[in-house]
C-alpha cells in the first residue's frame, strides 16, 4: 500500500508565521509585567532622589514632582517591541520636569534671544517681540532620572528576567 501527500509550502510558511505570532502575543502580557516592574524600580529610586516638598523656593500651589512620577509600558507590532517610559505626569506639572533634569537658561526681560534646541525661531515674548530677553545664567541639571536609571540597572535586569521566565514557564 502506498500513499501520497501533496503540500503547499507557502501555506506551511503562513501557518508557521501565524503560530509564532500567537505564541508571541500570548507571552506579551508577562513580558510587559516584567518591563513594568523594571520601570517601577527606576520610579521608586527616582522618588527617593527627588527633593521632598517644602524645600526653599517650593510653591504651596503645586504638588511635588515625587507625587506625580509614573511608569508607562507600550507595546508595538503585537508585542514584538516593548517600551518602558518613566517620568513625571504632564497634567501634574511634569511638562517642566525636563527643565529640572537637564537644566535651563535663566532669562530676564522676555524670552530667550536664541532659538532652543529643535526650534527654528526664537520664542515670542508677551510683548509680541521675539527673543527680547537676556540670558543671565544657567541652572544646572539635577539628573535625578538618569542617576536613578543607572543606579538600578541590576534590579531592572532582574525584573525583566523574571518577566521572561514567567512568560516562558506559563506558555510552554
Amino acid at each position: 500500500m502506498s500513499a501520497s501527500l501533496t503540500t503547499n509550502v507557502a501555506s506551511f510558511g503562513q501557518l508557521d508565521s501565524e503560530l509564532d505570532r500567537l505564541l508571541h502575543v500570548g507571552r506579551t502580557a508577562a513580558v510587559k509585567r516584567g518591563a513594568r516592574e523594571a520601570g517601577n524600580v527606576v520610579k521608586e529610586r527616582l522618588n527617593q532622589n527627588l527633593p521632598k516638598p517644602g524645600y526653599p523656593g517650593d510653591s504651596d500651589e503645586t504638588q511635588s514632582l515625587r507625587d506625580h512620577t509614573a511608569t508607562r509600558v507600550l507595546s508595538y507590532q503585537d508585542g514584538r517591541f516593548i517600551v518602558v517610559i518613566v517620568g513625571a505626569k504632564v497634567e501634574a506639572g511634569g511638562q517642566h520636569f525636563h527643565l529640572v533634569e537637564l537644566g535651563h537658561d535663566m532669562v530676564i526681560g522676555g524670552t530667550a534671544p536664541a532659538p532652543g534646541t529643535g526650534r527654528k525661531t526664537p520664542r515670542k515674548a508677551a510683548s509680541g517681540f521675539r527673543g527680547t530677553g537676556h540670558v543671565v545664567g544657567r541652572v544646572k541639571g539635577r539628573f535625578y532620572l538618569q542617576h536613578a536609571a543607572e543606579a538600578t540597572k541590576p534590579a531592572q535586569k532582574d525584573a525583566i528576567d523574571d518577566g521572561f521566565r514567567e512568560a516562558f514557564e506559563s506558555k510552554e
